[in-house]
Parts: C-alpha cells; sequence; structure tokens
C-alpha cells in the first residue's frame, strides 16, 4: 500500500463525519454532514429519514459523491479523500445489522426497531466506485492541486485446495448468501472485478481462477469432473451451499456442476452456453480439441489463441490480426493451455445436434437461463432448446445485450432471480 492509500486510510479513520452530497432529478446539487461509518470494503453506511432531501435523491438517481476533509491537520497541509459512489437504501435485515454494527463501531448505537418497519429512518450505503486523494502536483517549476486514485481494500489472496490437491485461488467481496461466479473461456478471476463489485452489496461473491489459470494450479490429466470437485470445494468454503453463475462456456460448467453435485447449488443462473443445435451456425472442426492440444503441445501458443478465435469465436480473422497487437493479447496466450479444457466441457454440443444437450435433462435446480437480443441466432436456438429439456428453467432475453453484457443490465437480472 502507497502513501496515498496510507494518508487516505488515517482521514477516514479519523473523522465522524462525511460531506455528503446528491443531485435530485431536476438537476440540483444538496450537500451535507453526515454521520456515517464504514466497513472492511469501505462500503459507508448512516441513517436518514426516508423523506429527506438526500434520500429522495438517492431514491431517485442513486449517485453520490463523498468528501471527508483532515481537518485537524496544520494550515497549508490538509488533503481530502474523495468518493463517488452509487447509493442505495438497504433492505434486508443481515445488511442492516452489519450497518448498525459498522456505526457502533464508530461510537452511535442504533437498535434495529428504529430503522425498520414503521420508523421513518432507514439505512443507506454507498458503495464506492472510485476513490481519490488530493495531492499536489508541479509543472515548470509551480505547484498546484491534483488529485491520485487509491485503493483501500486490503490485495488478499484465498485459496482452497481441490480433492486432487489443486490449489485453488479466489477473491471473496461482499455480504449476504453465497454466489460463486465462474469464469468463462481465457477468463480469470480478475475478469470478474466489475460484475462483483455490483453484486458484492447483495452477495458474498467469490470469484476465483479456474484450474491452469491465474494464482490457481493444474494438475494433469485434465478432467471435466475435476473442474466440478473445484466448485465443490469452493461450495464448501462458502458454507456448503451457494448460488452459482456461469457465462458462455462456463455456463455449460455450471450446468454439469449442478448435474453432479445436485441439491449443493441452491440455484443457477447462466448466460448464452454456446450450444450449436442446428444450422444457424457452422458447428466447430470434429478435431476442434486434438488441434488445439498438437499447438499447445509445439508451443505455438498464439495460434492456438487464433485458432480459438476463428473457428470457436468466428472473429474475422481481420479482427485477430488487430487483437494480437492490443495489451489484452499476450493475457490470452498466457492462458491459452486452457482453451481445451473449454473445449472438453462443449464435448459434442457445438456439432449441431439438438440431442447432444438433453445429459442435463436430469437437472432439477431452479435455473435461470439467459440470451442477449443483439446476440446471433445460434445462441437463442441453443437456450431455449435448453431451456425446454431443463424440468426447473426460466428463460430471460436481455434486450439489446450481446456476448458480453452489461454489469448494469446482469446485475438486477441476477438479484431478482436468486433473491425471487
Amino acid at each position: 500500500m502507497n502513501g496515498n492509500e496510507e494518508s487516505a486510510k488515517a482521514i477516514l479513520s479519523q473523522v465522524l463525519y462525511i460531506t455528503l452530497a446528491t443531485v435530485g432529478p431536476d438537476g440540483l446539487p444538496w450537500n451535507t454532514p453526515v454521520y456515517a461509518a464504514f466497513d472492511e470494503e469501505y462500503q459507508f453506511f448512516w441513517v436518514s429519514a426516508s423523506q429527506v432531501r438526500h434520500s429522495q435523491n438517492i431514491k431517485a438517481t442513486h449517485r453520490v459523491a463523498i468528501v471527508v476533509y483532515d481537518s485537524p491537520a496544520p494550515a497549508g497541509t490538509g488533503k481530502g479523500v474523495y468518493i463517488e459512489a452509487r447509493a442505495d437504501e438497504v433492505t434486508e435485515e443481515q445488511e442492516i445489522i452489519h450497518a448498525l454494527q459498522a456505526l457502533e463501531r464508530r461510537g452511535w448505537k442504533k437498535p434495529l426497531q428504529e430503522v425498520m418497519g414503521a420508523s421513518i429512518h432507514r439505512v443507506y450505503k454507498a458503495v464506492p466506485e472510485h476513490i481519490s486523494i488530493s495531492t499536489v502536483g508541479s509543472h515548470n517549476g509551480q505547484l498546484f492541486d491534483t488529485r491520485a486514485t487509491v485503493d483501500l481494500k486490503e490485495k488478499k489472496m484465498n485459496k482452497v485446495i481441490s480433492k486432487d490437491g489443486t490449489p485453488i485461488a479466489f477473491d471473496r467481496s461482499g455480504h449476504g448468501p453465497a454466489l460463486i461466479l465462474v469464469g468463462g473461456a481465457t477468463a480469470t478471476r480478475l475478469a470478474a472485478a466489475g460484475i462483483s463489485t455490483h453484486l458484492a452489496p447483495h452477495f458474498t461473491v467469490l470469484a476465483y481462477d479456474r484450474r491452469g489459470r491465474g494464482d490457481s494450479g493444474d494438475t494433469p490429466p485434465y478432467a471435466v469432473e475435476r473442474e466440478v470437485e473445484d466448485i465443490d470445494v469452493l461450495i464448501t468454503e462458502a458454507g456448503g451451499s451457494a448460488f452459482v453463475f456461469g457465462h458462455s462456456s462456463s455456463a455449460v460448467l455450471a450446468l454439469e456442476a449442478a448435474r453432479l453435485l445436485g441439491g449443493k447449488i441452491e440455484k443457477l443462473a447462466i448466460y448464452e452456453p454456446p450450444f450449436i443445435i442446428d444450422d444457424s451456425r457452422p458447428p466447430v472442426p470434429q478435431d476442434y480439441v486434438p488441434h488445439l492440444n498438437e499447438l499447445i503441445a509445439a508451443g505455438r501458443r498464439d495460434e492456438a489463441v487464433e485458432y480459438f478465435m476463428t473457428d470457436a469465436m468466428l472473429v474475422p480473422a481481420e479482427m485477430v490480426a488487430q487483437m494480437r497487437q492490443s495489451p489484452m493479447w499476450p493475457q490470452i496466450e498466457a492462458v491459452a493451455h486452457t482453451i481445451p479444457y473449454d473445449g472438453t466441457i462443449m464435448g459434442d454440443t457445438m456439432s449441431g445436434n439438438p440431442s447432444t444437450i438433453r445429459k442435463w435433462a436430469s437437472v432439477t435446480v431452479p435455473t435461470l437461463v439467459m440470451v442477449g437480443g443483439a446476440s446471433p441466432a445460434f445462441f437463442h436456438n441453443g437456450t431455449q432448446t435448453l431451456v425446454d429439456i431443463l424440468p426447473n428453467a426460466q428463460y430471460r432475453h436481455l434486450k439489446d445485450q450481446d456476448h458480453g453484457p452489461a454489469d448494469e443490465v446482469l446485475t438486477p437480472a441476477l438479484v431478482g432471480f436468486f433473491k425471487g
């Protein structure tokens, strides 16, 4: 942690009142001092009457700005911590208790019954999206005020040991029932940072590196069952049961986990499993996985990535050429050896034969199957066929979304399903 982050933490720890600013739907600003507390993830909590202007503005826009000044500092040395955040009324009792405990640690005790039911007071929460601290810059020998971005969360990595001895790295965030995020092809747990932030106010989110990626181990030989065991040990870590969400090929892995682990997965949500069940797009080559393994064994990782992009994802060759020049390409190459794993998970379900997905007809876990309105027809055809096969499934169409849905659109769909 650098000096700016240490300074920001010190300022926040010694001040009880924040300056809270909101804007109403009429565009007019409003700011006042508010007695507040924060937890270990720097989520801010306060109690306010639901009729006051801040509360009404939050209900309308959900946007807040927070400033905390280093008031006791000598003249000319004071700094400020600036926070841009999303704010909401806290409605779940477990999280209300968590907020009141944070406030009590700062010296203000509020009974639960005074912020629920018929009381006019409610608990509010702000989840920071950007935090900065004032600093001093210079240009041509002249000083000026500026701001530096800070990250106040502890960089702690967690690990569990899977059944075959493979260490599985994961990040844990948020509060509430456990939700495990299963990453798709080439994704590490870092790719889940955005959606984790959106989901953390509602769940204890576990985002992990699938075996062979990031900080997780990789014990040969590969088998889909080993990846299911990885999910199983994460469920145990979460308390014995969990919600699970999978996207693209990881949606199929999540389905297989639901088939093999049964009731340990309380509810399952999946987005666009890439089944090819008809002629709405060409099937992948029959030797797709063996060819990938040949390229990896020969050290031709870049060719393996390109083959995956062009033959499985149908990305135009000219676009792949552009991607090769981007900063993301080395990151994809680093996990190229795991691309055949996802091909193995998909099996023959990308062959154009609808009967290949009938194996999941035994999955009775409540399942939400989602597809983006802007996605190609084969995604719609595959997901609809899956919904027809699953005995306990819901179908949801996310308007204007493609294979990479926006966090702001995906989050309410997941929250509504898992907590419904």
